[in-house]
């Protein structure tokens, strides 16, 4: 191969080189964006399970208390 011919392809390869190395990096950064989102996302589906659990546990209290005050109500009328 003449010299003009490796010249131009090592520029070829050095261009695919460039590329891919910055696809790579595209890819890497994009991971870490798509990482950051599933983070996210968990830490606020762990919050509404947190809200949920504290209603649910508010109306057991409220309905404890409730049946307190019909027991106390019943004893009283007796």
């Amino acid at each position: 191969m003449h010299l003009f011919g490796h010249r131009v392809k090592n520029y070829l390869t050095s261009i695919k080189n460039s590329n891919l190395q910055k696809l790579v990096t595209h890819v890497n950064e994009l991971e870490k964006i798509v990482d950051a989102q599933e983070k996210h996302s968990y830490e606020i589906e762990q919050m509404v399970e947190q809200k949920k659990m504290e209603k649910l546990f508010n109306k057991l209290v409220e309905a404890r208390k409730r049946f307190n005050e019909a027991i106390c109500y019943l004893e009283d009328s007796t």
